[in-house]
């Protein structure tokens, strides 16, 4: 009796000691790759947690300041790790396989690609944006990086809320990879919050918010690594937002020996990502231990072409995502040198979207609005009138129609759109343009302005709108 009163009281004041269990402040960490106390990188699989020297330690005895969390098993990456020389047919047939509409933009996926890899490790995680017109590939891409990235993803996400991810990702530090991006009219602030999120992933220790619970207690949700995001067109980012993005734009698809061949090399392709997969995350998770050192030379090399603090760290990311992938040992001046052209394509892609002028950011939002057609499908202003105005082929059929409800006009004779003033265009519902604003920003435009009076925009109506030629909106002018 007494040796269990002793070890009783021997319990109380060990507990006594330690203090009370604070789930608020511990520092949980679930599936993904993760940054320990030592500044090395760790990929927790659920029941294992594997080493940068491909070690796997059993999840209970992982000794590390985290709090290592149970989950369900995932895939781990082999003891072996492929070599750079193993992956030339399948890069090649990346680079070959899609309309990158510039030759570094594949250079630019795959090393988000290769970032991906190491999940919530890196201390800022790049995110990447890639749209492009139906037909151009963007499913099929997003289908062969989640076979690359394998289980670490966890798959491809079509219709998400946030609360979905958050619920669904927390306390994990894995890639995202979400489909069908498509900006939805009424629903902007569904998607606002997913893209509040996704810039709370970007940096330090992840996205880490509190909210209430049914029983009155607070409840953390924290997830945090590169986000992919696919669609037509994108809903519109804020500054803030942008500089976490780097946006890609396919064309359409390569006619390389024809659609048989075209289809054989993607299946090619596919099985070459899924069967990699596990080798290439063991070899970024070696690669991983030069990070941090070569991540200054990369964001010394970008502060010497003047990039601002946001701007190295982004392109610094892909860059050096993309060279841990190609090359062995740390990076040279000459393997700098090589990536010159990258660095100075993203810089002077990030210095444009950070000099957006209101003009340009209202015209975006009015591009990128999705209207319905008569038949009840949807299409972005942007896709409508770049096919009535290029010569890409047949336009789509009601298109004209479906802007003239929106409030847009094409103004033939006069080489111009008209878009109507006032507080109740449909275009800016939800929009930080709502309420008649838009008006006066558009007229910034080069060539743009207000009509003095009331213009005929169509047989009947007879309104105030702001004129803006047809050549600073990126479309060849059809001869219509």
């Amino acid at each position: 009796m007494e040796e269990a009163r002793a070890a009783g009281n021997w319990i109380i004041e060990a507990c006594n000691a330690v203090g009370l269990y604070d789930d608020e402040r511990a520092d949980h960490c679930s599936t993904g790759v993760w940054r320990t106390e030592h500044d090395e990188a760790v990929a927790h699989c659920g029941d294992r947690v594997v080493t940068a020297d491909g070690t796997a330690v059993p999840v209970a005895v992982f000794e590390s300041a985290h709090t290592m969390v149970g989950a369900s098993a995932i895939n781990p990456p082999v003891s072996d790790p492929c070599l750079a020389a193993q992956l030339n047919t399948l890069l090649q047939n990346i680079r070959r396989g899609w309309g990158w509409a510039r030759p570094i933009d594949a250079e630019v996926y795959l090393g988000w690609v290769a970032a991906a890899f190491l999940g919530g490790f890196p201390d800022w995680r790049t995110h990447l944006h890639v749209s492009g017109g139906r037909g151009s590939g963007k499913s099929s891409l997003m289908e062969v990086t989640s076979l690359m990235l394998g289980d670490l993803a966890g798959g491809i996400l079509n219709d998400v809320t946030e609360a979905g991810i958050r619920q669904a990702r927390n306390n994990q530090a894995r890639p995202l990879l979400m489909d069908e991006f498509e900006p939805e009219q009424g629903r902007s602030s569904r998607q606002g919050s997913i893209i509040s999120f996704i810039r709370l992933m970007s940096g330090g220790g992840g996205g880490k918010i509190a909210r209430g619970s049914s029983d009155h207690t607070s409840k953390s949700f924290r997830a945090l690594g590169p986000v992919y995001l696919s669609a037509i067109n994108h809903v519109e980012f804020a500054p803030q937002d942008r500089s976490r993005f780097v946006f890609l734009q396919l064309d359409a698809l390569p006619a390389l020996g024809g659609p048989v061949e075209g289809a054989e090399r993607l299946q090619q392709t596919r099985k070459m990502a899924k069967r990699l997969s596990s080798a290439l995350w063991a070899r970024m998770l070696a690669q991983s231990v030069r990070w941090d050192r070569d991540y200054l030379a990369v964001k010394a090399s970008l502060d010497a072409k003047g990039a601002d603090a946001r701007q190295a760290a982004t392109i610094a990311t892909i860059v050096l995502g993309r060279d841990l992938l190609l090359y062995e040992g740390s990076i040279t001046e000459e393997r700098l040198e090589h990536a010159e052209e990258l660095m100075r394509a993203m810089l002077a892609d990030a210095s444009v979207s950070t000099g957006d002028s209101e003009a340009e950011d209202a015209l975006g939002c009015a591009l990128d609005c999705v209207i319905p057609l008569d038949h009840g499908v949807g299409r972005s202003v942007r896709e409508i009138l770049g096919s009535l105005l290029a010569d890409i082929g047949e336009a789509v059929l009601g298109g004209e129609a479906a802007l003239n409800r929106a409030g847009v006009f094409i103004r033939w004779p006069q080489r111009e759109i008209a878009i109507r003033t006032g507080a109740k265009v449909k275009l800016f519902e939800d929009s930080k343009w709502a309420g008649g604003a838009h008006s006066s920003a558009l007229s910034k435009l080069p060539g743009a302005a207000k009509s003095a009076n009331s213009i005929n925009l169509a047989p009947g109506n007879k309104q105030r709108a702001v004129l803006i030629p047809i050549g600073i909106l990126g479309f060849e002018s059809s001869s219509k």
